[in-house]
């Protein structure tokens, strides 16, 4: 019920510091979340971010107000960018990232992705 509780918690609960809030732009909430953490970094606010996405609460009531715009896929599946996409699907999960500037990374030995090509600390 609180959302802007919840990141604080997060933060307090890792014992982490620096700013914290919560972000909610509908569907691309958890990309606006990602795009501020990338601001952190390059404007030099933090050396390392979390970022993600939760939902958490869907309930009859949210079935009912996306059935009523027909956003619900008649099918049951989800195709996002496809030709073949016929609506959304509801669904819970939790997803986070850690992100830290790749000098950053590198320096620390930390394992990232650079250029589609994965390295990792051993």
């Amino acid at each position: 019920m609180l959302v802007n509780v919840i990141s604080g918690r997060i933060a307090n609960r890792l014992g982490l510091g620096g700013v914290n809030y919560s972000v909610d732009s509908a569907c691309a909430s958890s990309l606006t979340a990602i795009e501020l953490a990338v601001k952190e970094l390059r404007f030099g606010s933090s050396d390392m971010v979390l970022a993600g996405g939760a939902d958490f609460h869907n309930s009859i009531n949210d079935f009912l107000m996306f059935a009523s715009v027909k956003a619900l896929s008649p099918s049951g599946y989800c195709r996002s960018f496809d030709e073949s996409a016929d609506g959304i699907c509801l669904g819970e999960g939790v997803g986070v990232v850690v992100l830290k500037r790749l000098s950053d990374a590198e320096r620390d030995g930390d394992s990232y992705i650079r250029g589609g090509q994965w390295y990792r600390r051993f």
